[in-house]
């Protein structure tokens, strides 16, 4: 489960560091779609963009200790 979107962060962590540095970006298969300042921006454009458990949130930080992972949340009705 957005196993593929994780390593494709790790894998190009450098990289994503340059462009996006201290945003949360919205990976869809192994690219970034969009970058936003807050989780909360970042979810809402997932959510209405790809729908609920389509897309990883990442905060691309410099240090592992700000490493977050934030999947897409799951609504049940």
């Amino acid at each position: 489960m957005l196993d593929n979107e994780f390593k494709y962060y790790l894998d190009n962590k450098e990289y994503l560091l340059k462009n996006y540095k201290d945003k949360y970006i919205v990976i869809v298969g192994e690219k970034v779609v969009n970058s936003f300042k807050s989780e909360q921006e970042a979810y809402e454009f997932g959510v209405n963009k790809h729908g609920l458990g389509n897309f990883l949130i990442q905060y691309c930080g410099e240090t592992n200790s700000k490493l977050q992972n934030f999947h897409s949340r799951v609504s049940f009705a």
